[in-house]
């Protein structure tokens, strides 16, 4: 199954290969039932959501390079991005600057981003972040107890103990300082503005109350003042609804005025791979304003109370796919099961039941990703008829190079193979990046599905690094 231009032509290039050469004594199966290839710009609403996993958050704040999370508590890409006047030092940051000499020959504490070397990140990696640093305080506090226990020893059983158990506990109380204090950065970072944030991405969703939407987003540039972020959400805005010229004209100006006017080719950049619309005239000469456009302005502030009835391409492929949790049968909705009932906050404590049936908890329930929906759709679809239903409204997905209906009738007619699926295992690549929101919620369907769903991508990316990529030009 592929959805976009860029899948299709991956898959042309497979097919152009030819069969892969087979193993050694290796029979006519296949490893996986199915192979789904997805355009990144077919769901750009995943990465620009904010996630509410461990490790979508610990993408957020810190740098990632080659599966290693950099945990610099000082430098992160929070601080480093916001205009100076938000980025006065604490007095707790200046006397850590004053002992700068003392830990100038320190190495930079990581993660290692592998459920292999790191069991603790194994443990929270897909948990909702507000359960994911519970259990972490848990098992510090555990931790500081088993090491209590050398004060009651015996000399000889305290030899033991130095000798077989103690080098494994300094080393799990190393990752576990490193995971608590990864966590307490997040909540110092995002705390303060997570929950309105989260509330600002639901009303774009949902596409309600236009005008506060806009005033929103207006008043985190002015108070927040983070180069990324910010215009992050105007994306989402665009891609969930859609903007008009002049709106796009009022941020671009308020935006070049706190970052400056260097900036004005990243609109230009945002445009061409649709996470803004495309800068007219009018936008671009933001510092000009013609006579002869007066009566267009004044025109433009009459109020026209004419219902609007025409959906976004992005709500109604929403609608019909179910991706958002308003627009889910009754079925999802019974499913789901959320410890921190409609909360939305960053918090530091939650129930040990944090645990969904849904796949939208990696976004506060607020929305189910595209990728981990197709999968669940592969997976429950008793026949080719039932998927077709599902997914024939949703233009550009083929199977095999053909249309739905297509291969509808070819497996009608013997041609072709039908479903449900005999094997249980499923490869997804998506083209352009993948988040790991995204991973969570694919490891979800598998559970539930009682299935293998393997997922692949150029990258891991976050909201903030697919944003950051129209300002070095790697969008």
């Amino acid at each position: 199954m592929t959805y976009g231009v860029h899948s299709q032509n991956i898959l042309n290039m497979l097919n152009n290969l030819g069969p892969f050469p087979k193993r050694a004594n290796d029979n006519n199966e296949s490893d996986f039932s199915a192979m789904l290839i997805i355009d990144r710009d077919k769901d750009f609403a995943s990465p620009l959501l904010t996630p509410a996993t461990y490790s979508g958050l610990l993408l957020e704040i810190f740098k990632s390079n080659a599966g290693m999370l950099e945990l610099e508590l000082n430098k992160n890409k929070i601080l480093q991005e916001k205009l100076s006047i938000f980025s006065v030092p604490s007095k707790k940051d200046k006397d850590k600057a004053s002992n700068k000499n003392d830990t100038k020959n320190t190495k930079t504490s990581v993660i290692r981003l592998s459920g292999v070397h790191d069991e603790i990140y194994a443990e929270n990696r897909y948990k909702h972040f507000a359960a994911a640093s519970s259990q972490i305080r848990q098992q510090a506090k555990a931790m500081s107890m088993e090491l209590q226990k050398l004060n009651n020893m015996k000399l000889d059983e305290m030899h033991d103990y130095v000798n077989r158990k103690l080098p494994k506990i300094t080393e799990m109380k190393t990752k576990l300082l490193r995971h608590l204090n990864a966590s307490e950065k997040v909540i110092e970072m995002l705390g303060s503005n997570y929950r309105r944030v989260q509330a600002l991405e639901e009303d774009i969703l949902n596409n309600v109350s236009r005008k506060k939407i806009l005033g929103d987003i207006d008043e985190l540039l002015t108070t927040d003042g983070h180069k990324y972020n910010t215009l992050r959400m105007l994306c989402l805005l665009h891609v969930c609804a859609g903007i008009t010229s002049d709106e796009l004209s009022q941020f671009i100006r308020n935006y070049c005025n706190y970052f400056g006017l260097k900036y004005l080719v990243v609109f230009q950049n945002l445009a061409q791979i649709g996470l803004l619309p495309v800068p007219g005239e009018e936008t671009v000469n933001i510092l000009s304003t013609p006579l002869n456009k007066k009566a267009t302005k004044l025109l433009s502030n009459i109020p026209l109370n004419i219902p609007k009835f025409q959906q976004t391409q992005f709500q109604a492929n929403a609608n019909r796919l179910k991706l958002m949790v308003s627009t889910a049968g009754a079925e999802e909705l019974d499913n789901m099961s959320m410890a921190s009932s409609s909360s939305a906050s960053i918090s530091t404590t939650a129930s040990t039941s944090n645990t969904t049936a849904c796949p939208s908890y990696v976004f506060n329930r607020l929305y189910i990703p595209l990728v981990a929906q197709l999968c669940s759709f592969l997976l429950k679809s008793s026949n080719i008829d039932d998927l077709v239903t599902k997914l024939s409204m949703i233009e550009q997905i083929q199977i095999n190079s053909q249309s739905l209906k297509s291969y509808g009738q070819s497996v009608k007619q013997g041609n072709a193979k039908d479903l449900p699926l005999k094997n249980r295992n499923i490869f997804v690549y998506v083209v352009g990046g993948i988040t790991y929101a995204e991973i969570a919620a694919c490891d979800l369907i598998s559970k539930i599905t009682e299935s293998q769903v393997f997922v692949a991508s150029d990258c891991i990316l976050s909201g903030s690094d697919l944003i950051a990529g129209a300002f070095n030009g790697t969008v």
